[in-house]
C-alpha cells in the first residue's frame, strides 16, 4: 500500500523531563481521509506541526510520499497543504488579497486564486474585506490558502472548531469532494467524533501522546463509547 504520511516512532519533547509525543507509528494511505482523533492536549497540533515542518523533528521519524521528510525540504510543500492552529488572516483586505499575499509567500503564481475561491465556494465573495465574512466563511478562505497550488496532500488541524452544524456540514462536503473528485489525500485532527465518522476513511486515536489505535473507519459501534475507552487513564 502506498502511505502519503508514514511516521516510525516519531517522538518529540519541548523539554527533557516531559515527552510530548511517544513512539507514533502513522500510516496515512494514499486517496484516504484520515480522521486524527483525540482530547485537546493529546498531541494532535504538535504532530501536525512536526509534519509540516513549523517545528523540526528531533530524528529521522517521518515520511512523505514515500521519502524522508528531511530531503525533501522545502521543495515538499509544493504538493502540501496545510491549515495549522487559527488561519493567519488579514480582515482588512480582501478575500482575493489574502490569497495574493499567500500565493506570493509561497511562491505560487497568482492564476490558481480564481479556482482556490471557487473550490471553497467564495467565488462570490473573494473582493468582500474579510472582516465581513462569517465565521464558517473564514475557515473556507483559510482552505483556499491551502489549496493553492492543487496539492496532492491536505493537513487540516480542527477545521470545523467553533462552527455551527450548517458550517461543519459546508466544510465536511467540501473535504469529501475534492477527495472523491480530485484524489486529494485528507489528514485532518478533531476531537469531535461525529463528524470525523461522517467523512473519514481511516482514523488514528492519539491520548496523552500514546497513538491507541489506527485503522479503517467500520460501522456498527458506538463510537463515542468505544473513543472514550480508548482515551481513559487506564494504561
Amino acid at each position: 500500500m502506498d502511505y502519503i504520511i508514514q511516521t516510525d516512532a516519531l517522538d518529540f519533547q519541548y523539554a527533557a523531563d516531559k515527552k510530548v509525543l511517544n513512539g507514533i507509528s502513522l500510516h496515512v494511505p494514499k486517496g484516504a481521509i484520515y480522521g486524527f482523533l483525540g482530547p485537546n492536549g493529546a498531541g494532535k497540533s504538535t504532530t501536525m506541526m512536526l509534519l509540516t515542518g513549523i517545528i523540526p523533528q528531533q530524528g529521522d521519524a517521518i515520511r512523505l510520499f514515500g521519502a524522508p521528510l528531511q530531503q525533501q525540504l522545502p521543495h515538499v510543500f509544493t504538493k502540501v497543504g496545510a491549515l495549522v492552529e487559527q488561519p493567519a488572516l488579514y480582515l482588512h483586505l480582501s478575500g482575493i488579497n489574502n490569497l495574493r499575499y499567500m500565493a506570493r509567500l509561497r511562491g505560487i503564481d497568482e492564476k490558481h486564486i480564481p479556482h482556490a475561491l471557487a473550490q471553497v465556494g467564495l467565488a462570490r465573495d473573494g473582493r468582500r474585506r474579510v472582516r465581513q465574512y462569517s465565521l464558517g466563511m473564514k475557515q473556507r478562505l483559510a482552505i483556499a490558502m491551502a489549496l493553492l497550488g492543487d496539492p496532492e496532500l491536505l493537513i487540516l488541524d480542527e477545521p470545523v472548531n467553533g462552527l455551527d452544524p450548517h458550517g461543519m456540514m459546508e466544510i465536511r462536503q467540501l473535504l469529501v469532494r475534492l477527495n472523491r473528485e480530485r484524489g486529494v489525500t485528507v489528514f485532518i485532527s478533531s476531537h469531535l467524533l461525529t463528524e470525523i465518522e461522517k467523512m473519514c476513511t481511516h482514523i488514528g486515536v492519539i491520548h496523552e501522546g500514546k497513538l491507541k489505535f489506527e485503522g479503517p473507519v467500520s460501522g456498527g459501534k458506538d463510537l463515542e463509547q468505544w473513543f472514550m475507552s480508548l482515551t481513559s487513564n487506564s494504561n
